[in-house]
């Protein structure tokens, strides 16, 4: 009977032994917990971070570089533009419309012309700095039929910014600033292009466009002769860009290595 005392009494202290140890298992497990749940908080934040790879566009570097050739690539592209070109962390629209309000007096007296405003990117950059009358040309009509969706612009029209028909559709002094953001690389009449720029924008509005640094700086179909022509009884120039990136995540490394100046002017 002693004996049968014992082994209970053995059996007892193991199984509260074993019970003693579970709990210390669960306690300890309990106190990693919210270690998982920040690891797994931040697996979720790095999905939700993590960057969409960027698209790739062949065609963008082999259409020539004229009118034509802007008819047909956005034409094509203008469905998934705005999406290829947000993979590229693509900074133009944006870094001009900062420009555009670092120089000109806010609220503007009279609409901004977005010269080119194909899909409508920088007229959403615009209307985030606060611009809020908008008016937009582009050559590529399939573009400016989603421009319209976004409902940025007052007024679209379709004509070709090298101005071979005539002048641009609009009255002079009827707008206090233009901008135009990755569009004259498919220019090559700056004369006429600048002239009409001047003539539409109002006495003190400004001018701000992007251009290839290689083809400002080299004067690339006479484009800086032509601002230069202009310059102390048309417009003033305020301000010109170092080389800034144009479309740093482009999978094309030739595309990816280009550079951008972003430059300003005062309309006098």
């Amino acid at each position: 009977q002693d004996l049968s005392s014992t082994s209970q009494l053995e059996r007892s202290r193991s199984v509260m032994l074993r019970t003693s140890q579970c709990f210390a298992k669960a306690s300890r497990a309990m106190s990693m917990l919210p270690c998982f749940q920040g690891c797994a908080l931040m697996f979720q934040r790095g999905l939700s971070d993590a960057k969409p790879a960027p698209i790739a566009m062949p065609a963008l570097g082999k259409i020539p570089k004229n009118a034509e050739g802007a008819v047909e690539l956005y034409d094509q592209w203008a469905a998934t533009y705005d999406e290829t070109l947000r993979s590229w962390e693509y900074p133009a629209p944006s870094s001009t419309a900062a420009l555009l309000k670092q120089h000109i007096a806010m609220p503007p007296p009279l609409p901004i012309l977005d010269a080119g405003c194909g899909t409508g990117m920088s007229g959403e950059a615009l209307r985030d700095e606060g611009f809020k009358r908008l008016a937009g040309i582009d050559v590529s009509q399939a573009s400016l039929q989603y421009c319209k969706g976004k409902g940025c612009y007052e007024t679209l029209k379709c004509c070709n910014l090298d101005c071979t028909d005539g002048q641009l559709p609009f009255e002079s002094k009827s707008f206090s600033g233009v901008v135009s953001v990755g569009v004259f690389s498919y220019l090559h009449s700056f004369p006429a292009l600048f002239a009409e720029l001047c003539r539409v924008t109002a006495p003190g509005g400004i001018v701000v466009f992007t251009h290839r640094d290689i083809f400002w700086d080299d004067d690339v179909d006479g484009v800086r002769s032509a601002a230069q022509e202009l310059e102390g009884h048309s417009w003033r120039q305020l301000y010109v860009s170092e080389r800034k990136d144009y479309m740093p995540r482009n999978p094309d490394p030739e595309e990816s290595s280009k550079r951008i100046r972003y430059v300003v002017y005062r309309v006098m």
